[in-house]
């Protein structure tokens, strides 16, 4: 259990402000704006709805050219946080 709980600080204190910078960096226009804020929209749609979601997204804002990278995206989180899952909940019940 004492795992488990050190692995949900981890992410919580170290993963969710780079994320979060990711996302504010682009709004302020520092050096590090490498994406256009429709690309981040979509991303984070994909991410957080899966591929689903972000296909209907780019449909509805009119941005056919980002619909299969959304979709590709969306596809790939399914298969990342599956092994994920399946390998946190391994960690956590051997403790």
């Amino acid at each position: 259990m004492y795992i488990c709980v050190c692995i949900y600080i981890y992410i919580y204190i170290y993963i969710s402000p780079l994320i979060n910078s990711a996302h504010t960096a682009n709004r302020r226009g520092t050096p590090t704006d490498l994406f256009e804020l429709r690309t981040l929209l979509l991303a984070s749609n994909a991410c957080i709805g899966g591929p689903a979601t972000a296909s209907a997204l780019a449909v509805a804002s009119g941005w056919e050219k980002l619909l299969v990278p959304s979709i590709l995206v969306g596809n790939l989180g399914y298969a990342v946080a599956t092994f994920l899952g399946i390998g946190f909940y391994r960690v956590c019940r051997g403790f």
